[in-house]
C-alpha cells in the first residue's frame, strides 16, 4: 500500500515542477505565433493548433524502459534542482524556438550552474551529476528515435527572398515529444529494498516523475527535412552512446561525469550546426512547372499524394507554369482534375482528383511563389 501511495504522490510531484509548465507555455506561444507567421504568409493556417508536439506509440516503451533503468541505477533529482532547470528553461525560452530548449541544454547547464549559484547565493542545490548525466545521455537516444519519426508534412514551410531577390522556400522542422519517467526522489517513505548505486537512502526515498522531453529546431532548404532528420537522428545515436560510457566510468573517477555534461551539451551543438546540407534550394522555381512547396493539411492534396518539392507540370493535360494558370484549370476543366508530377527523381506520375462545384481552391497545394493579384479575377481566393 505504502508503494502505491508513493506512486500517486510520483505523479502529483510532476505536476509540482516548474519545467512542466514553462514547456507547456513556451510551445503553445511558439503555435500563436506559427499560425500568425502562416497566416500572413499564405492566407491560410498550413498546420493544426500544436501540431509541434509530437506523441508515437513507442514513447510508452522508452517511458517504461528508461524508468526501470533510472530506479534500478538510483537516478535521482532534488526539489533544489529542479527549480534551478526551471529557471535556466526560461532564460533558454527567450531564444523564441526550440533550436537551444532542450533539456540536454537545460539539464547539462543546471548541473554547470550549481556550484556558482551555492558560491553566490544563500541556496544548497543537492545534485547527483552522474544521475544528470544518465537523463541526459537517455534523452540523446530518444531524441535519435524521434528524429527518425519525422514524417513528410510534419514541417512547416516559409517562404523567403534570396539576396537577388528570388523567392524562395524553406521548411523549418519544430517538434516536442514528451518523454516522463520515473525516478527517485531522494526523501520520502520508502525503505532500502534493495542497493541503489548512486543513491545514499538515509532515512529514505520516495518516487517523482520527471517531465523530460526531447525538443528540436532546423530549417532545411537543400533536401527535404525527413532526409536531414535520417541523418542527424545517426549522429544524437552516437553522442548519446559517447555520454553514456563517460557518465558510467565517471561512477569510478568524477571529473568523467563533468566531461560527459560537457561533451553533451557541445556535441549537440556540433550535431545540429553540422548536421544540415547546405547548397542550392531545393525550392525555387523551376521551367517545368510549379515546385510545390507545401500541402495544407487535411486537404485533397494530401490524398492524391503530392509531396513538397515536386512538380506540377500539367493540369488536365494543359501545361501550367504559373499559380494562376494552375488555379483557372482547375476552375475551368469540369469536376475530375488529372495532375502530371514530376517527383524528386525527376519521374512523372499522374495523380487525379474529384472537385466539386466551389471547392476549386481546396486542393490544398502550396507553390513556392505566388501572384496575389489575380485570384480576385477569376472569383476565388488561393491557398497562396
Amino acid at each position: 500500500m505504502e508503494v502505491v501511495n508513493e506512486a500517486l504522490q510520483a505523479v502529483i510531484r510532476l505536476f509540482l515542477q516548474p519545467l512542466f509548465y514553462i514547456t507547456c507555455a513556451f510551445s503553445l506561444i511558439l503555435t500563436y505565433a506559427r499560425i500568425k507567421k502562416e497566416r500572413r504568409m499564405f492566407g491560410v493556417r498550413i498546420r493544426p493548433v500544436l501540431a509541434e508536439w509530437t506523441q508515437r506509440k513507442s514513447s510508452v516503451v522508452y517511458s517504461l524502459l528508461f524508468s526501470l533503468l533510472f530506479i534500478l541505477a538510483g537516478v535521482w533529482v532534488s526539489s533544489e534542482f529542479l527549480l534551478l532547470m526551471g529557471a535556466i528553461a526560461i532564460l533558454l525560452a527567450f531564444t523564441k524556438g526550440f533550436k537551444w530548449y532542450s533539456f540536454i541544454y537545460i539539464g547539462g547547464l543546471a548541473a554547470f550552474a550549481v556550484a556558482p549559484v551555492e558560491r553566490f547565493l544563500p541556496w544548497d542545490v543537492p545534485v547527483s551529476l552522474i544521475s544528470v548525466a544518465l537523463l541526459i545521455a537517455g534523452l540523446a537516444f530518444f531524441e535519435s528515435h524521434h528524429l527518425k519519426q519525422l514524417r513528410r508534412n510534419e514541417s512547416f514551410p516559409e517562404r523567403l527572398n534570396s539576396p537577388r531577390g528570388k523567392t524562395l522556400g524553406q521548411h523549418r522542422v519544430r517538434r516536442l515529444h514528451w518523454l516522463p519517467v520515473v525516478a527517485i526522489f531522494p526523501t520520502g517513505p520508502l525503505q532500502d529494498l534493495f542497493w541503489f548505486p548512486l543513491l545514499e537512502i538515509g532515512d529514505g526515498y520516495g518516487l517523482i516523475v520527471l517531465p523530460l522531453f526531447s525538443a528540436f529546431e532546423w530549417t532545411a532548404r537543400a533536401e527535404l527535412p525527413v532526409i536531414t532528420a535520417e541523418r542527424l537522428a545517426g549522429h544524437m545515436r552516437i553522442l548519446g552512446s559517447s555520454v553514456l560510457v563517460l557518465a558510467i566510468a565517471g561512477y569510478w573517477y568524477d571529473p568523467l561525469v563533468y566531461i560527459s555534461i560537457a561533451v553533451a551539451i557541445l556535441g549537440r551543438v556540433a550535431v545540429y550546426v553540422r548536421g544540415k546540407r547546405s547548397g542550392t534550394s531545393l525550392f525555387q522555381d523551376s521551367s517545368r512547372g510549379l515546385r510545390v512547396l507545401a500541402v495544407v493539411t487535411g486537404t485533397p492534396a494530401v490524398k492524391i499524394g503530392i509531396e513538397p518539392g515536386e512538380i506540377i507540370s500539367k493540369v488536365n493535360g494543359v501545361p501550367v507554369h504559373t499559380e494562376k494558370e494552375f488555379y483557372e484549370q482547375l476552375h475551368f476543366r469540369g469536376a475530375f482534375t488529372k495532375l502530371e508530377v514530376r517527383d524528386l527523381q525527376g519521374e512523372i506520375r499522374h495523380a487525379g482528383h474529384g472537385l466539386y462545384e466551389g471547392d476549386h481552391h481546396e486542393l490544398g497545394v502550396i507553390f513556392v511563389r505566388t501572384s496575389e493579384a489575380w485570384t480576385e479575377d477569376i472569383g476565388f481566393t488561393s491557398y497562396s
